[in-house]
């Protein structure tokens, strides 16, 4: 008798799931100097400093927290 395994979910490719990653690192490091860019200016009453045509900073504090979260909970040494 031969048995087969079934699979729910499609194979993953290892290269493409790396180069997502390194894709979002690279805007995670952009939004957190971006934060911390906003968080200098509010601390020192210069807010406004560049225009903006969207107003996308709950989100991208959204973001970065997220990330951070992922990146000291789930990962580990290696990882």
């Amino acid at each position: 008798m031969k048995s087969e395994q079934l699979c729910l979910l499609p194979g993953i490719d290892e290269k493409q799931v790396r180069n997502a990653l390194i894709k979002e690192l690279k805007v995670y490091r952009a939004l957190k100097v971006k934060e911390e860019n906003r968080k200098e200016q509010e601390a020192n009453g210069a807010t406004g400093l560049f225009p903006s045509l969207r107003n996308q900073e709950v989100l991208n504090e959204l973001k970065v927290r997220q990330i951070e979260r992922a990146l000291e909970n789930s990962l580990d040494e290696i990882e």
